[in-house]
Formats: C-alpha cells, structure tokens, sequence
C-alpha cells in the first residue's frame, strides 16, 4: 500500500517557507490556494478556474489557438487540447479511456518543458484508490500517466490532464 501525500495546512499569515517539494494549503482566503515550497520561497499554484478564465479574457495580440493532440495507444479523448501563450503551455481535457505507462499523445518542439515535468492528478471516481501522475519528457515531448500504486491498467473512467508549464 502507498503512503499518502501529507500536506501542510492552515492559515496563510502562519505559512513558513515550505521545505523543497513540500505541499500547503491555505484555507482562510475564501478559495483555497495551494502551495509548493522550493526551501527559499513559497509557489502559489495557479487554480484551474482562474487560469482558464485568465486565457478567456487575454488581451494582447497573440493569437490563443489550442490543438488537438494525435492520441496513441487506444487513448481517447473528446476535449484534450494543448496551447501556448508566450512561453508557458496549457493542457486540458479529459483522457477517457485513459492508458497508463504508455504515451497518450506527444508535444511538438516548442510546447516541451524543459526538463522532465510532472503533476498528481486526480483519477475519477470509479479510481479512488489509485494515486495518478501526469508525465510530460523534456527531450520526446511523451504526455504520460504513471500510476503511483503500480497498477498498470487504463483508468476506467478517465481523468483530467488539465495543467500548465514553462516551455523550454
């Protein structure tokens, strides 16, 4: 059985500078924030509903144009979609059916982060007691979930791939 992920949390005047890796949450800003620690300083995390309405209302010149990636190995997916603004890349969607260990789509050259990224992501309901990673390779661009309680079968009802990172 795995250990589960123990995260601080608690006020956020009372929030110290979090060790490298380790998770917060801030419950007294009516919205939850979240945090990770890199030993010197604190990274709020953005919230999913803010970025996406973030993207809704850009106002500079750039184009926001959002791909459909090319899904590989029985991936499916009605909504997975990747774009870039400036030099940070959104995924979102939802991966049903969900395969696992193997790449579900790969990034182009340019929307690749530049060292090997990941991201816990919460499986569906009919997956509680799996714990799921989302991986995304630096050098192959492979978009990939790794399940953390080493199972190997597809998530039976999916999961979300909603994210963002720095390109590289």
């Amino acid at each position: 059985m795995a250990n589960p992920i123990l995260a601080r949390r608690g006020l956020e005047e009372n929030l110290p500078i979090l060790r490298a890796g380790e998770p917060a949450v801030v419950t007294n800003s009516g919205k939850e924030k979240f945090y990770f620690g890199t030993g010197t300083k604190n990274i709020q995390l953005a919230r999913q509903d803010e970025m996406l309405k973030a993207l809704d209302n850009k106002t500079d010149k750039e184009a926001l144009v959002w791909f459909s990636p090319v899904l590989l190995n029985s991936a499916g997916s009605a909504d997975a979609a990747f774009c870039k603004l400036g030099n940070v890349v959104y995924l979102r969607g939802w991966m049903h059916p969900a395969p696992v260990e193997v790449p579900l789509f790969i990034l182009p050259l340019g929307f690749r982060p530049s060292k090997w990224t990941t991201f816990i992501v919460p499986p569906s309901k009919g997956d509680t007691s799996r714990v799921m990673r989302l991986s995304i390779a630096s050098d192959t661009g492979e978009v990939m979930f790794n399940d953390l309680t080493f199972g190997t079968a597809p998530l039976s009802a999916g999961t979300s791939i909603n994210c963002c990172f720095i390109a590289g």
